[in-house]
């Protein structure tokens, strides 16, 4: 078992240093963060240039650290078909960025239903998003993992 680190945790710090930092206090790994949060901006995005995940790599390996995911957690569920395109299109960068960075996994999350939206309704957007990410991840060599999220569609051991 490997004790692992995610980099949200030193979401103030650039990912180098959150590396180095992560390798000093003895961890095994760490997982990347790729999510936007209300109080911080995402470690690595799909935006993220070539030469900066050239340089996770490299740092991670230097530092003895396993890159075990990439969060790439966006709303699977949105209202707005544009939306969710995006959100499809996100997940998918992150799961090329997990390529590059040598990440096995890239896990995702649904998102709350949105109001108004029927039950059975928001589960088939999910379904279907889970569908095509996973196809874009299966062809690229990397697995695909939904977190459940209290207060989300998704969020049952059952679902």
């Amino acid at each position: 078992m490997l004790a692992g680190f995610h980099s949200v945790g030193l979401s103030a710090d650039p990912i180098l240093t959150v590396i180095q930092r992560a390798a000093a206090a003895g961890y095994d790994a760490i997982e990347l963060n790729a999510e936007t949060l209300s109080w911080t901006v995402p470690h690595v995005t799909p935006a993220t240039p070539p030469e900066e995940r050239a340089a996770i790599r490299e740092a991670a390996a230097l530092n003895g650290l396993v890159i075990s995911a990439v969060g790439a957690h966006v709303a699977m569920v949105e209202d707005d078909a544009e939306a969710r395109r995006k959100a499809i299109a996100f997940v998918d960068g992150c799961t090329d960025l997990a390529v590059d960075v040598g990440a096995p996994v890239v896990h995702i999350l649904s998102g709350p239903a949105p109001a108004g939206v029927p039950e059975a309704t928001a589960w088939k957007w999910f379904a279907d998003a889970v569908v095509a990410t996973s196809s874009h991840a299966d062809s690229r060599g990397v697995s695909l993992a939904i977190e459940a999220i209290a207060g989300h569609l998704f969020h049952r051991i059952d679902d």
